[in-house]
């Protein structure tokens, strides 16, 4: 590889690193991961260290919202540029990561496959590319869904018993689990198609590779009667919009009044208002344009025949898909031809058997299909123009006409008695027994079902729902869901003798992730939460403010008349910067203080001739690609760690007043690893002395003794960093350096000191070097 060449490549990480972090969405950054190492791996092998430092983008963007209807093109790309990735680092956590990401992949794209009618192909997928034979004596009969037709085609490839591992199996029947989902009827929920306002890029045409940024959401409405008091109805759109004026907000109102009228106005149907709320399952995401109307006509009008007709009801199939504008009569608008072609990409590539559409859309639509169709003959999509919602209405593929047997009404009716029979005698039993309990939080889980809250007898005290199940892959994982208690905070924080919870939960924003910091009384009454973090100019970028509450400690008071405070590390998603945050306990910040690049917190006490508490902190930073540890007075979080490039300086913000700030020697000469180090332990192991725990990567790591100053006392290797410098290079550490040497290196901390670094002079430095 060229001088130039290797500059050029250099160019374009750079520029996919701005890429990635200044476009939040979750399928362009996909795409542009893709596109960076498979594009260049025709002419230029990347260095193994990209691979190492965007591992975590790769497991942060490998989401279902990322993955699904994407086309096979887009597939095999990724599955090149997981398996390159795979092979080309070195054994430990990240390969073990891309093999399960490479997982992941064989799930969504084996999915894809089938819903093609490629079946062949999906299970050349599973099987790594090897030949099966093609299952062809199936006959389901004539007339059956591509759901149907997958279902028998499985019992047949049970039947024969097909070469599949375990895993293989466990994907085909998840498949077959989710594809069966769609096949139910509801009256409260319609799937639409989206295109997100940041969508970032244009779709190329069908036949070439491309990104599909269309996606499919499910539309939910509650509705309920109100009293003819209010005056008008009640409709709340809970997606963000951009103005209260916005198109989407528009339509919710004229979805409404559309449904009214297919209706009689008579009676109480005629007195009484609605209250109706519509959401999609991301309710942070922000939703704008028109095309969601027809959904929010259609799934108003079922859900309203829950209350407003006695003797009928209509349910939609979860097979549709629909997009489309209406206005408040019912009336269907066409959509764009460009928000047509995107939406055509996303739908072909999925589980559902037709889309509804505007009937002036139709000629577009079917050119569309029809060029899908000469690569995939075997995909069954039923386009079905509609004029009105009144038409829509009496279209068997989109709405379902049941009629509602009195026997059930009255099922109902005592179903709701023997409700509210049950809650009576649970608020009696708990009057009964609510003394006897301590009533006091020691210990909360997290799990699936959400967050729950136990005494010391590890009874539960009360629960808060917070869906985990919607989190990113590597946030539903068991093991860090079991360690939500060591990371959470539970303690009086105001002597009132009872405990407080403060934990965290994620938010989705902009089609990214973000934290939440919660604060809960000892009865389980959320005080505050805190989300809106700040958005951070560094250099010339701007840092959207996506956070993680990472650590939670408390500062006690220094005097009995004030209450404790809070200080929580909040890392960024993905991955710059961090920030430290005071709070009170009434969710007023007190504080930030910003440091370019990941830290791990700790309390630390003043020696005795000093008052107050500190904050130690210690991690890396991105700066200097070094470990480093520093200290703050704990009444005095604010401002920024020391920088020397502009880049990594907040601007606007001033450096921090730094207690100790120490950054440890980067050894690149010795260890040629590019990825920065990091302190991931600080112990203080005697009276006198500190250990510090510095990782080198892959490479193992070191192990510092300091004094209670922090000033340099001894080093010592781990035994992982001598065996890693064996097998590199074929001889011993030892054999290429002295002790005496690798110890002086080691022994070289810069501290900050009266705005420049200082190394202190040791009994090391009489060392002749090389």
């Amino acid at each position: 590889m060229s001088e130039s060449s290797v500059f050029s490549l250099e160019e374009k990480y750079q520029a996919l690193e701005q890429q990635l972090i200044l476009f939040p969405m979750d399928r362009m950054n996909l795409h542009r991961l893709v596109r960076f190492f498979y594009q260049n791996s025709a002419s230029l092998r990347p260095f193994r260290s990209y691979y190492i430092e965007t591992a975590e983008w790769f497991e942060l963007l490998f989401t279902p919202q990322s993955l699904k209807f994407q086309s096979p093109e887009f597939y095999q790309e990724l599955f090149q540029v997981l398996k390159t990735g795979s092979q080309i680092v070195e054994s430990g956590p990240i390969e073990s990561l891309f093999h399960d990401l490479i997982r992941t992949w064989k799930h969504h794209a084996a999915e894809m496959q089938f819903y093609l009618g490629e079946y062949l192909s999906g299970i050349r997928v599973l099987r790594g590319g090897k030949e099966v034979l093609h299952l062809t004596d199936i006959h389901p009969g004539q007339g059956v869904s591509d759901y149907q037709y997958f279902h028998s085609w499985l019992g047949v490839v049970k039947a024969k018993n097909v070469a599949l591992d375990s895993e293989d199996w466990e994907i085909l029947e998840k498949i077959d689990i989710d594809w069966e989902s769609v096949t139910r009827l509801s009256r409260d929920q319609i799937w639409t198609l989206l295109i997100p306002r940041e969508s970032g890029i244009e779709n190329s045409s069908p036949d070439q590779t491309s990104v599909q940024v269309g996606i499919l959401q499910p539309l939910l409405v509650t509705t309920e009667l109100l009293s003819d008091r209010t005056g008008e109805d009640a409709v709340i759109f809970h997606n963000k919009t951009s103005t209260i004026n916005d198109l989407a907000y528009q339509q919710s109102w004229d979805a409404v009044q559309a449904a009214r009228q297919i209706y009689p106005r008579r009676g109480y149907q005629s007195k009484n208002r609605l209250k109706v709320i519509y959401s999609f399952p991301d309710t942070t995401s922000v939703y704008t344009g028109d095309s969601m109307g027809f959904a929010m006509g259609l799934v108003t009008v079922a859900n309203l025949s829950r209350i407003l007709e006695s003797f009928q009801e209509y349910r939609l199939p979860q097979s549709i898909v629909v997009t489309g504008a209406m206005d408040q009569h019912g009336i269907l608008r066409p959509i764009s031809p460009e928000s047509l072609r995107i939406k055509m990409n996303a739908v072909f590539y999925s589980s559902f058997e037709g889309i509804g559409i505007p009937a002036e859309n139709r000629d577009e639509a079917q050119k569309l299909y029809n060029r899908f169709l000469q690569r995939y003959p075997h995909r069954h999509l039923e386009i079905i123009p509609i004029k009105s919602l009144r038409e829509a209405l009496h279209h068997p593929r989109l709405v379902i006409k049941q009629a509602v047997p009195f026997k059930q009404q009255l099922k109902i009716i005592s179903r709701n008695w023997a409700a509210i029979a049950a809650l009576i005698l649970l608020t009696l039993l708990g009057v009964i027994f609510l003394p006897t309990w301590d009533r006091n939080p020691a210990s909360l889980k997290m799990d699936k079902e959400g967050l729950s809250i136990y005494n010391k007898q590890h009874k539960t005290l009360w629960t808060y729902p917070i869906d985990s199940e919607s989190w990113p892959q590597k946030w539903r994982q068991q093991k860090r869901l079991d360690t939500w208690n060591r990371a959470s905070l539970i303690a009086d924080l105001d002597g009132d003798g009872k405990h407080e919870v403060v934990t965290k939960s994620l938010i989705q924003k902009k089609e990214n992730w973000s934290g939440e910091l919660l604060f809960f009384e000892s009865n389980g009454n959320l005080k505050w939460h805190y989300e809106d973090f700040p958005r951070i100019k560094f250099g010339d970028i701007w840092f959207e403010p996506f956070y993680r509450p990472g650590k939670i400690i408390s500062i006690p008071p220094e005097n009995f008349r004030d209450n404790s405070t809070l200080v929580v590390s909040m890392p960024h998603i993905p991955w710059y910067p961090d920030l430290l945050m005071k709070f009170s306990i009434e969710g007023e910040v007190l504080g930030t203080y910003i440091h370019s690049g990941v830290v791990n917190i700790q309390l630390k006490n003043k020696n005795t001739l000093q008052s107050g508490n500190q904050i130690l902190f210690f991690g890396t930073n991105n700066d200097y690609n070094s470990g480093v540890l520093g200290i703050l007075d704990a009444e005095h979080i604010r401002g920024h760690s020391p920088q020397d490039q502009f880049e990594y300086t907040p601007q606007g913000v001033e450096l921090a007043d730094h207690e100790l700030y120490m950054r440890f020697p980067q050894l690149t000469d010795i260890f040629p690893y590019r990825a920065r180090s990091n302190v991931i332990l600080v112990l203080k192991k005697t009276p006198t002395e500190y250990r510090v725990d510095l990782h080198i990567g892959a490479w193992g790591g070191v192990i510092y003794t300091l004094d209670t100053n922090f000033q340099y006392r001894d080093v010592d290797f781990t035994d992982g960093l001598l065996i890693r410098y064996r097998t590199e290079y074929n001889r011993d550490l030892l054999e290429d350096y002295t002790l005496d040497e690798i110890k002086w290196r080691l022994s070289r901390i810069e501290y900050w000191e009266d705005g420049q670094w200082v190394v202190h002079q040791g009994v090391l430095d009489s060392v002749n070097q090389k």
